[in-house]
């Protein structure tokens, strides 16, 4: 009997571990690939990127592993994401006012 517990929870501890590694790789993959787009596609200097910080946006789809991206001289916030096809998406910007401009609803 102990000995079936003991499975069981090393299996849920391990199961939990993965799920956890996945979000964590997830979310520093689509932070390395937005700095890599803003880079190469828009243009942005590295000392111009101010601040990014990945975090799950309780969105479907694609759109749960997001990154805000603070630019320096821009009061604007933007949040990034990878689509389906590994392209990067801006989702939205929040303006100066804290006003939310959504490009990509879906």
């Amino acid at each position: 009997m102990k000995k079936i517990l003991f499975v069981t929870i090393l299996i849920l501890i391990l199961c939990a571990g993965g799920m956890l590694g996945y979000i964590n790789y997830k979310k520093s993959s689509t932070e390395t690939r937005v700095i890599k787009y803003l880079k190469t596609e828009e243009n942005v200097s590295e000392e111009k990127i101010d601040s990014t910080e990945p975090f799950l946006a309780n969105l479907p789809g694609d759109r749960n592993f997001m990154v805000s991206v603070s630019l320096k001289g821009d009061q604007n916030l933007y949040y990034y994401y990878e689509n389906e096809d590994n392209q990067i998406v801006l989702e939205s910007y929040t303006d100066e006012n804290g006003y939310e401009h959504v490009h990509n609803a879906k």
